[in-house]
């Protein structure tokens, strides 16, 4: 556009020129070159130069045009593919929000071949063939997606972890989740989620004190959760004596007169046959009692005997 405005300006200007000329000069040119002799009147040889000039601006032009047009075609293709290709990735992700995943997977993969975002493309095709349980075809795109993305890229870690925590492969998520140097939250969730699965109650309530301090959960959640957790665990812990009683040394003193973690204990002490478990479980019941009644818990009471039997049933009245 630019270039149009020059040459009408150009070529205005040379016509004033020319007029001008017309209107105030009788003048010619004379060219020699022996043998010949060239008379021109100025005004024409004007309008000769100018119109040399347009000729030689216009087929310079077309030169140009000529040179660069392999140039032009290259990147329209190229703008071309990358339309297609942002508009498979779009057509992707509609597709997969919109619950048709075999759509989605086509959709995403067809992104993924054209170079568009080929990471997250690869975790959306890996996603929507998740959901329809073609696990082989999701473990390739997980792989390829791994190819095109940072080796600490969260996204693909996440992605992994969450389809094996929904086949319910909690040590397979975990060992996935372990790779990432920094904790994510959104990775904490799913480690947390993971290490109930495997049933690894102890690791568990770390991931649920740091999960309470980055507000993910309030204060009664966190404590439900901690105090489900280490019942559990205290459980596991029943195998011998020795054990639960290191298990039980590492009770916060907040958590031992809850019901639940008492009850998890003394029922551990008491299924044992050790000298002295019995005692200490109608020692955990009672300091729980003295805070909180619980039916569940008095009941238990019968079945910790120890060596002073007259005084728990003293206890037991009162």
């Amino acid at each position: 556009m630019k270039s149009l405005l020059w040459i009408i300006a150009a070529v205005a200007l040379a016509v004033g020129v020319v007029a001008a000329a017309m209107r105030s000069s009788a003048g010619y040119l004379q060219i020699v070159l022996p043998p010949y002799r060239i008379e021109l009147s100025l005004v024409l040889a004007l309008v000769v130069l100018a119109a040399a000039f347009a000729l030689a601006h216009l087929s310079a032009r077309m030169v140009a045009a000529m040179v660069s047009m392999p140039q032009q075609v290259r990147e329209y293709r190229e703008a071309r593919q990358r339309r297609k290709a942002h508009e498979a990735l779009t057509e992707a992700l509609h597709e997969f929000f919109s619950g048709r995943y075999a759509r989605a997977e086509k959709a995403a993969k067809g992104a993924m071949e054209l170079g568009e975002q080929p990471g997250l493309a690869a975790m959306l095709a890996a996603r929507a063939a998740h959901e329809l349980r073609a696990y082989e075809r999701r473990d390739a795109y997980l792989a390829q997606g791994a190819a095109h993305l940072p080796a600490d890229d969260i996204m693909k870690a996440i992605t992994e972890a969450e389809l094996l925590l929904e086949e319910r492969r909690a040590v397979d998520a975990l060992a996935v989740l372990q790779t990432q140097p920094q904790k994510h939250t959104a990775g904490l969730r799913l480690e947390l989620k993971a290490l109930q699965l495997a049933k690894e109650w102890e690791k568990s309530l770390a991931a649920i004190d740091q999960l309470e301090r980055r507000q993910v959960f309030d204060g009664e959640q966190a404590a439900r959760l901690r105090r489900h957790a280490m019942a559990e665990h205290l459980q596991r812990r029943a195998v011998d004596i020795a054990t639960l009683d290191e298990a039980w040394r590492k009770v916060p003193d907040a958590l031992r007169r809850d019901t639940l973690v008492a009850h998890a204990a003394a029922q551990g002490y008491a299924t044992l046959k050790n000298e002295g478990a019995g005692e200490r479980a109608a020692e955990i019941i009672e300091r729980s009692l003295e805070q909180t009644w619980d039916s569940d818990l008095a009941g238990l009471y019968a079945d910790c005997t120890g060596n002073d039997t007259v005084r728990q049933i003293e206890r037991a009245e009162r």
